[in-house]
């Protein structure tokens, strides 16, 4: 173990140098924050070259019963073992700000409500924030060259003003993770989905830019929004298979498919769908096209 503190309040970990740890059956942290831990400040800190070839290793790992602590400016890469994650937080009012994490298995993961993920840089993981709680705001990360970009199990999430690229899932919205806000993202040539969302009640909103995906929005949920999307160069712009769900005032340009409906009691509506090789096709009944402007190739 690299750092640890039990308990302890009002403490600073800041420019510390914490690496080439090696287990082979225990846990590796790199610095592990426990207790009834409040106002600790981890900043600046470089966390590498650590392992556990049979169990877990952890970058920073800020336990249940934790609070007020700030995770800022590290700095975490080559983290590895059965499980390797960069961040893993239990704690509560957390922020986690501006860290740098690549090479785990996991950028971040998180488990508990009411948290901010905000600035980060996270790439070449296998997942990079992987969400398990309510009420948390991950926004204006970048995120690149991972299987799945945003992970989301849960409700009331709202995922703002990220970029995303080169990942096979831009952002996986799971279902029953209803109700969330998935607003101002940018995603660029993900190979699977920029935009996958199997939840009820989402609102895939406002200035979303999807170009060079596979599928830019794939959307499964019923009773979802899809508006105000700019949608490029895309296999396929828009896929729904949700139901009563509204397509509003999407513009799709370049793409193989513009939008592809298979489902029922839709709204496809005010869209703009140009250049596309197939403007519009729908299977299904009491869907309501009206008022799209359609220019084909």
């Amino acid at each position: 173990m690299g750092i640890f503190n039990s308990g302890s309040t009002n403490i600073k970990y800041t420019n510390n140098i914490v690496s080439n740890l090696y287990t082979i059956k225990r846990a590796i942290y790199g610095i592990k924050n426990t207790g009834s831990s409040s106002n600790t400040y981890i900043s600046n800190n470089n966390i590498f070259n650590s392992a556990s070839s049979t169990n877990a290793s952890y970058g920073i790992f800020n336990d249940e019963g934790t609070y007020l602590t700030e995770l800022i400016n590290n700095k975490i890469y080559s983290i590895n073992g059965k499980e390797s994650v960069g961040i893993l937080n239990n704690g509560s009012d957390i922020a986690i700000n501006r860290n740098a994490i690549y090479g785990t298995l996991i950028g971040i993961i998180n488990y508990i409500d009411n948290i901010t993920i905000v600035s980060n840089n996270i790439y070449n993981n296998d997942i990079e924030i992987q969400n398990f709680a309510k009420n948390v705001t991950i926004k204006s990360n970048t995120i690149n060259n991972n299987r799945y970009g945003i992970k989301n199990y849960r409700n009331i999430i709202k995922i703002i003003s990220n970029t995303l690229s080169k990942n096979k899932y831009g952002i996986f919205n799971k279902l029953k993770a209803d109700n969330v806000e998935i607003n101002n993202n940018k995603l660029t040539g993900n190979t699977l989905y920029g935009i996958y969302n199997q939840g009820q009640k989402a609102k895939i909103i406002n200035q979303n830019s999807l170009n060079d995906n596979n599928k830019g929005i794939y959307n499964t949920g019923n009773r979802s929004s899809i508006t105000k999307n700019t949608l490029n160069k895309n296999k396929i712009g828009i896929q729904n298979t949700g139901h009563s769900v509204s397509l509003l005032s999407n513009t799709l340009t370049n793409n193989v498919q513009g939008i592809l409906v298979k489902s029922n009691k839709n709204i496809i509506s005010n869209n703009i769908v140009n250049n596309n090789k197939y403007g519009v096709i729908i299977f299904g009944y009491n869907n309501n096209l009206n008022k799209n402007t359609l220019n084909k190739k």
